[in-house]
């Protein structure tokens, strides 16, 4: 009883003191030319992004992301040319990633019209509440000081601003986090079930984000079981935990219930974690996400999921929902680190280093690249490296305000303590809740402001130093520095990903329909690394839609070479091949692509065009059949399927019904001379020879230059129809020929190297 008395007093001093008092005129003074410096900032990097074609169309996942938030906001779920005419069925299955950012996105997106820019601003404005935020909760914590010097780092920061600049949801984590922080705080000063449900809601919230965050639910019932105590009121713990999960459920259920309905499986947030988890822990594996899943192919982006699970489904004989395929691919992942031991300590050895360490780990985005390309960034002081250090300062610094009596009141408030625990508590969960997957840079940007409380906490000791004169001014000096210089350290390397960042702007300019830019930007990536296998996919792309067969074939050999698991490498060398009349080796290349790609069916009408040239005309009705199971409105798969089963000289591949359907299809899209063609010789074999008569002069009609020789053969078979004979094809069909137009795919993601 009198221990808490005395809490009681010491908290009523400090209200004396000031540290809870109103802000001063002196101190709002300083928040707001912090404001301002934020403001100027953001001002200053959105004219920057303004000026880059990935503001359009962002890489990777920030593609995906900002695809699924433009169906949420418009309802028009038209693919965008990095998705290869994959649907990854966002709509049908279990969320293939955690929704919550997509859904905020949403509502971003229909605020400011969809504006590119728009949606970065927002983001900055939403940037500047962390910053305000900060100060309010730094201030009350361990005083105006602190509270001005954490809002002030906050705002110097430059991994921050460049994340609020992109389309992810590290922003969003850092604002919520923040809040829970508040929370929490008025939870250690009044532990009720009131505060307790907010900070579950909240927490709940942040795994809609990403849903690592729920690893640090169990270690927050645990520190309101130490607070609970420390008040001496026990009675308490069990309604606030209770009224911490129930609010947290609430806030799941209906992501749960959603993918419950589409799957039938408890999938509480987002089956992505089996697959991730994959990811990051099989014989390629490397500590960062380098795209491999072994023999399932590369995982360079969601579009690819589909893909994955279709190989997956190959291998097993059986179809899988994505939930389902997901949690084998854990199993595996699972299996694999228990039979491989040595290597998965490495592994998280590697982790570890990485996630601490001061490269920038590449994975959905270039962050050294980017940094070093930015005028911005680059000015900007402080990184992680540098809040690290400052950080390890700080701990120190608190523990030498705990022993000092003068400090008492300061750290020993009702809540401080305890709150300060929390937070590291937080720290650490979240850098444990990765060592399982694979470092990369933005998966520490949550922990980011909390190392910079640390910070500020340190710069008052050297300001207080300072102002008092006292000796420990060269002691805290040096810390700083030895710290810093520690934390700069990189125990484990990284790549800082040129290659990969001028590929990515090629890839922008490619979007863009600038190619000379985009075959300028993959030079670059290549004169970085003459090895980055998806710049030389990139150029070769180029260089064949420019006329230079040659040199087209050069870069994509070398892309297969690289990387013979990459199924749009091997399409695209087998298109150029294809080009050149090397029917053969281009239907190779294609089944080859297809083992890695199951799904496309570009790729499988392709392939069924290189065996009726190669006269395997029962090879291409299996291959057109395949495409059209994957894709029923595909032109080009179902106007050649038509023609082979109204024209083949084999009378059981010969079906004139079907024929017509097909052709009556395809003639409702495109009524061109080709597709008229096939038509009526569909009709004719299935008897209908006047109809068939009627439709050859109507394609008579059309004028095309381009197409002489066909109308020449037109006119010759609409003779025989008008004596009531159908087609024959000869043995060399030049129908497919004419419709072999599918253009060159450009994609995939580069490893970064260590």
């Amino acid at each position: 009883m009198m221990a808490s008395t005395q809490r009681q007093s010491i908290h009523h001093r400090t209200e004396e003191g000031g540290w809870c008092r109103r802000p001063s005129r002196g101190e709002l003074v300083s928040v707001m030319v912090i404001l301002v410096i934020g403001i100027v900032f953001r001002g200053l990097y959105l004219g920057e992004l303004h000026r880059m074609p990935e503001l359009i169309y962002p890489p990777v996942d920030e593609g995906f992301s900002l695809y699924w938030a433009t169906g949420l906001a418009t309802d028009d779920w038209s693919l965008p040319p990095d998705a290869w005419g994959r649907d990854p069925g966002i709509r049908t299955t279990a969320y293939i990633r955690p929704p919550g950012y997509a859904f905020v996105l949403a509502g971003i997106f229909r605020l400011v019209d969809g504006k590119a820019l728009g949606l970065r601003a927002v983001q900055m404005a939403f940037g500047l509440v962390s910053v305000i935020l900060a100060w309010w909760i730094g201030r009350r914590l361990l005083g105006p000081a602190v509270g001005v010097a954490w809002a002030a780092l906050m705002v110097l920061n430059w991994p921050l601003l460049y994340f609020q600049g992109g389309i992810n949801g590290a922003w969003l984590l850092v604002l919520l986090s923040l809040v829970m922080t508040a929370l929490l705080f008025q939870l250690a000063q009044r532990p009720t079930w009131h505060w307790a449900a907010s900070a579950g809601a909240v927490l709940g919230l942040m795994a809609l984000v990403r849903p690592n965050a729920l690893v640090f639910a169990p270690v927050l019932i645990g520190w309101g079981w130490w607070v609970v105590r420390r008040r001496g009121s026990r009675n308490r713990f069990w309604p606030m935990t209770v009224a911490a999960a129930l609010a947290g459920a609430i806030v799941l259920t209906p992501t749960t219930l959603r993918n419950w309905r589409v799957e039938g499986t408890f999938i509480p947030v987002s089956a992505n974690g089996g697959l991730t988890l994959f990811h990051g822990n099989n014989d390629e594996a490397a500590g960062f996400s380098t795209s491999s899943v072994g023999r399932l192919g590369v995982f360079s982006s969601p579009w690819v999921i589909p893909d994955i699970i279709a190989r997956l489904e190959m291998e097993l004989g059986r179809e899988l929902a994505f939930g389902e395929a997901s949690k084998i691919l854990g199993g595996r992942a699972l299996t694999w680190m228990a039979h491989n031991p040595g290597r998965e300590l490495v592994l998280i050895g590697r982790r570890a280093a990485l996630f601490w360490g001061p490269d920038e780990v590449a994975h959905n985005h270039v962050v050294g690249a980017d940094r070093i390309q930015s005028p911005l960034l680059k000015l900007m002081p402080i990184g992680f490296p540098t809040a690290l250090g400052g950080a390890l300062v700080g701990l120190v610094a608190l523990m030498v305000w705990w022993r000092r009596d003068s400090d008492t009141s300061l750290l020993r408030a009702e809540g401080t303590l305890e709150t300060l625990v929390a937070l590291g508590l937080f720290v650490l969960t979240w850098f444990v809740s990765f060592l399982p997957f694979f470092a990369a840079s933005l998966y520490r940007v949550s922990i980011l402001p909390f190392l910079l409380l640390g910070s500020a906490v340190a710069l008052v000791e050297v300001g207080r130093s300072i102002k008092s004169r006292r000796r420990e001014l060269w002691g805290w000096s040096g810390a700083f520095v030895v710290a810093i210089s520690l934390t700069h350290i990189p125990f484990v390397s990284a790549d800082i990903g040129m290659a990969r960042w001028h590929y990515d702007r090629g890839l922008a300019w490619v979007y863009e329909a600038q190619p000379e830019r985009a075959a300028e930007s993959f030079r670059r990536a290549l004169a970085e690394n003459a090895l980055h296998q998806p710049a030389h996919n990139g150029l070769g792309k180029i260089l064949l839609e420019g006329g230079d067969i040659q040199g087209a074939l050069f870069h994509f050999s070398e892309a297969t070479a690289l990387r013979p698991r990459d199924p749009i490498a091997s399409s695209n060398h087998a298109l150029v091949l294809a080009t050149m009349g090397r029917w053969l080796e281009a239907e190779e290349g294609f089944v080859k692509a297809l083992e890695w790609a199951p799904t496309n069916a570009d790729w499988w009408a392709n392939a069924g065009i290189c065996r009726e040239r190669l006269g395997d005309r029962r090879g291409a009705v299996d291959a057109y059949e395949t495409a059209l199971a994957r894709s029923r409105h595909h032109r080009s798969a179902a106007n050649n399927l038509a023609w082979l089963l109204a024209t083949a000289p084999e009378p059981d591949l010969r079906n004139g019904q079907r024929a017509v359907i097909l052709a009556e299809q395809v003639v409702a899209s495109d009524a061109s001379l080709p597709t008229l063609d096939t038509l009526a010789a569909a009709l004719a074999e299935a008897g209908r020879f006047d109809d068939a008569v009627v439709v050859a002069d109507r394609a008579l009609a059309i004028p095309d230059s381009a197409s002489e020789g066909l109308s020449a053969e037109v006119t010759a078979r609409r003779e025989l129809y008008a004596t009531g004979r159908p087609y024959r094809d000869p043995p060399a069909a030049s129908q497919a020929e004419a419709e072999y137009n599918v253009e060159p795919n450009i994609g995939g993601d580069d490893a970064t190297k260590s």
